[in-house]
């Protein structure tokens, strides 16, 4: 994924934001992997926003699939 956003970037020209939702008990649940994973990932991506509240993965498909319906 990481490989993939970069050569948008480049192609782009311009930085992209990133929205990452974190999700899984390991990730909510356990502060100091939390906090590791979001630390690591902002070292390559400091522009990555970060969302933790608790939200339901169904929440996330349809917001997906209302976004790949305005594509057609």
């Amino acid at each position: 994924m990481y490989r993939v956003f970069r050569k948008e970037e480049a192609n782009a020209g311009e930085r992209l934001a990133v929205k990452i939702a974190v999700k899984g008990s390991i990730l909510t649940k356990i502060p100091i992997v939390q906090s590791v994973f979001i630390d690591k990932i902002k070292e390559k991506l400091p522009e990555t926003k970060f969302i933790t509240d608790d939200v339901s993965s169904t929440l996330g498909g349809y917001y997906l699939a209302l976004k790949k319906l305005k594509e057609y």
